[in-house]
């Protein structure tokens, strides 16, 4: 791990595709080995003008997700929260450029 500039932990994660129809959605599961995480899907939605994109996320449900989610998930949820209108906002700088 490598600390960045404004002291968050930058890491690496595996993932696995486990959705992928063009115009419609895309989704990856996160690997912690060979146990899945969380699971994010990106539904693309056809909108007046353009396209809505809808960003979700699942925490997978096993004994070492429940315990970091008991330490450390009054951070993690914001952190994903931000995460999430951050990767929206590329999105949509990328589409538009």
């Amino acid at each position: 791990m490598k600390a960045s500039h404004n002291k968050d932990v930058k890491y690496w994660t595996t993932c696995r595709v486990v959705a992928c129809e063009p115009g419609t959605s895309f989704g990856v599961e996160v690997l912690g080995g060979k146990l899945v995480v969380n699971t994010w899907r990106y539904a693309l939605t056809a909108a007046a003008g353009g396209t809505d994109v809808t960003e979700s996320d699942a925490l997978a449900v096993n004994p070492a997700t429940w315990l970091y989610w008991k330490l450390a998930g009054w951070a993690r949820g914001r952190t994903n929260h931000n995460g999430m209108q951050t990767t929206l906002e590329r999105i949509k700088a990328v589409v538009e450029a």
